[in-house]
């Protein structure tokens, strides 16, 4: 059976490994500017033809703006953006909510092939759940050193919306 496969008689072990952790914030607030909310170089090889990266980033939101407001998110390899998503309209609230973002990137069986999957939740601060999605793909040379990067961009200006990016961290499964 192949490395990561099973069979009869056969065991096999996956295992992730902890690239980087992030507990620095990143606040946006009064700005429509797309802001990278979280960064990360990833080494030349890294990703070879079969690895996949878990990225998870969390982090609070308050939108007290008095009308409905929305968030891009989007995750980029390199100079291709693979997931771009908005959320829903998200309910004006005086109670801070959080977000988490999972964002899984993989080679596909080369090392110019990758693919990217998206999920998140945006919890608005009065217990409405938000759950976005996207997935995308890139013919990026993984051969060479690639950035990867989590943007985030509010859809107005108001000093009443701040999005805190609290925490990310990003994994290497089949490491």
């Amino acid at each position: 059976a192949a490395a990561g496969g099973g069979g009869a008689g056969v065991n096999s072990l996956t295992y992730s490994k902890s690239l980087d952790t992030s507990v620095t914030t990143t606040t946006i607030s009064n700005s429509t500017t797309e802001t990278t909310i979280y960064s990360y170089t990833e080494a030349a090889n890294a990703l070879s033809t079969n690895k996949v990266l878990h990225i998870i980033v969390s982090g609070t939101h308050l939108q007290n703006s008095g009308s409905n407001k929305q968030v891009t998110v989007r995750m980029k390899y390199g100079a291709t953006t693979m997931t771009n998503v908005a959320t829903a309209n998200l309910a004006t609230s005086a109670t801070t909510g959080t977000f988490t973002y999972h964002f899984y990137l993989m080679a596909h069986g080369a090392t110019n092939v990758q693919e990217a999957y998206f999920t998140g939740t945006h919890e608005t601060g009065t217990g409405v759940k938000i759950l976005i999605n996207d997935q995308g793909t890139a013919a990026i040379d993984s051969t060479a050193s690639q950035t990867l990067v989590v943007t985030a961009q509010l859809s107005s200006a108001t000093a009443t919306q701040t999005y805190t990016k609290r925490f990310a961290t990003i994994n290497m499964k089949n490491a």
